[in-house]
């Protein structure tokens, strides 16, 4: 989800990497949202951990904590962003769509979203909600690789 879909506002994706010391929390230099968007974008991404999808969940079930080595955040916001799973320590993004990311509109959306998050180092993999939910094992294998793939970052 991103901040269009939030509130129809612009998307500015301001790129400069800003600090919760700047929007008034403790200093992380990983944070990237606008700080006037901020809010708004954890709010949602709050809601979103509190109502996931059956497959978010299955998912979720099996790669909370560091089930597969790494730690795994959900809903987490990167710029203007939220996706659904960051492996921070490899920049790994796995995204789970569901019927409507099937859309024309979408598509084009997600594409647009996938390139800022490749341009700012993650690599983003996408299943489908049915994928999880009827091929879990090899789901899991597959980001299980990606994840060995892909060099650690150093501490989350």
């Amino acid at each position: 989800m991103d901040i269009r879909q939030m509130n129809n506002s612009s998307n500015t994706n301001s790129n400069s990497s800003l600090s919760r010391e700047d929007i008034g929390g403790s200093r992380s230099t990983w944070m990237t949202a606008d700080p006037t968007e901020y809010e708004l974008l954890k709010e949602n991404a709050k809601s979103n951990r509190k109502n996931m999808t059956e497959a978010e969940s299955v998912f979720w079930s099996l790669v909370k904590g560091s089930a597969l080595g790494q730690r795994c955040l959900r809903q987490h916001i990167i710029g203007d962003y939220i996706v659904d799973f960051l492996f921070r320590k490899s920049k790994i993004i796995v995204e789970i769509d569901g019927g409507y990311h099937f859309t024309e509109e979408q598509q084009k959306e997600d594409t647009l979203r996938t390139e800022w998050l490749e341009g700012q180092g993650y690599k983003v993999i996408r299943f489908t909600n049915e994928r999880i939910l009827c091929d879990t094992d090899n789901v899991i294998k597959e980001v299980k690789k990606t994840l060995s793939d892909s060099p650690c970052l150093g501490e989350e």
